[in-house]
C-alpha cells in the first residue's frame, strides 16, 4: 500500500473532530475508536484517519467568502476584554481558535469529505460536504515537518504508512 491509498481513502469520510495539541492542528476522521495502546493513555478515543498540521491553515465558507477559522487564531484571545499580557493561548478554551472551531462544529452536523487535493507546493486542499474548505498553505523552506496524514496503525492486517509533507521534500 502505497502513501497515496492513505489519502485516498479520507474520500468520503465524516469529520469526527477538529481540535489541537498545543498549537498544532489535529483533525479526526471516520469512526472513532478506543487505543489503549499510546504512551500508555488508558481509554483515548482516536479516529479512523487522522491529519496534523504544523503549518498555516484556514477554512473558509465558500458560500459566503470568509475564513471561519485559521491558524493564527490560536494566539488570539477569545474575547478582547482579555489583557494580552495575561493571556496564555495553551489554555483549553481560552483562545479564539477554541471557540471558533467548536462553534463550527457545532454548527455543522455531518460533514463528510468531498475532495481532497494536494497542489504543486504540497499545499493540502479538502472539499467538505458543507461548502467549506480546509487549507493549508506551507511556510516552510526547510525540512521541517508541515503536515501528516495517517491512518489507524493496522486495517485489515495492512500497516498503513504515515504521509508526511515537509517544506522541502516528501
Amino acid at each position: 500500500m502505497d502513501n497515496c491509498n492513505v489519502i485516498e481513502k479520507l474520500q468520503g469520510k465524516k469529520l469526527g473532530a477538529i481540535d489541537r495539541a498545543s498549537s498544532m492542528l489535529c483533525l479526526g476522521f471516520g469512526n472513532k475508536y478506543i487505543d489503549d495502546t499510546y504512551k500508555r493513555i488508558h481509554n483515548l478515543e482516536v479516529y479512523e484517519f487522522r491529519i496534523h498540521v504544523q503549518c498555516a491553515w484556514r477554512i473558509v465558507n465558500n458560500r459566503l467568502g470568509n475564513i471561519i477559522v485559521a491558524s493564527e487564531d490560536i494566539y488570539e484571545p477569545k474575547e478582547n476584554c482579555i489583557v494580552l499580557e495575561s493571556f496564555d493561548w495553551e489554555l483549553k478554551d481560552n483562545n479564539m481558535f477554541d471557540y471558533k472551531a467548536k462553534k463550527w462544529f457545532e454548527s455543522t452536523e455531518n460533514i463528510y469529505v468531498d475532495r481532497i487535493y494536494i497542489n504543486k507546493f504540497k499545499d493540502l486542499s479538502i472539499d467538505f460536504s458543507d461548502n467549506s474548505t480546509f487549507q493549508t498553505f506551507l511556510n516552510y523552506s526547510s525540512d521541517s515537518e508541515c503536515w501528516r496524514i495517517f491512518g489507524k496503525d493496522i486495517i485489515n492486517g495492512v500497516k498503513l504508512p504515515h504521509f508526511v509533507v515537509c517544506g522541502n521534500d516528501l
